[in-house]
């Protein structure tokens, strides 16, 4: 699965809070990884990576063994904040689809679509 900035170890500037607002605490595992996303996503976010351990983290707590309601709730606010992000990786497999389809390929062959290879 795919992580997210580990949260105890981080320091975040008041002024974020005031833009982004704290945790979603409706959100039972994710709240951080939304905090994050929105911030260096959205907002483009500076942030700035620590060679140092400030904390350990136990892989038997909830976010370690609940991948699934961890899909759930990033899926939700991937709708919620990304919508556009999601409609363009629907395009783009929409086109990979049309660029595969054998008939396409035939009239592509047949010289009817010559846009095809400009799609590459």
């Amino acid at each position: 699965m795919i992580g997210s900035i580990g949260h105890p170890t981080t320091f975040i500037k008041r002024d974020l809070f005031k833009k982004i607002g704290y945790y979603d605490e409706y959100l039972r595992i994710v709240s951080d990884w939304k905090f994050f996303t929105i911030a260096i996503v959205k907002l483009n976010c500076s942030r700035k990576k620590i060679n140092s351990v400030l904390s350990k983290f136990y892989m038997d707590g909830i976010s370690s063994n609940n991948e699934v309601i961890v899909i759930e709730e990033r899926q939700k606010v991937l709708v919620e904040y990304f919508s556009d992000y999601l409609r363009l990786i629907e395009l783009e497999n929409f086109l990979k689809n049309i660029k595969i389809s054998k008939t396409i390929r035939l009239l592509q062959k047949l010289g009817f679509l010559r846009f095809i290879d400009k799609m590459n």
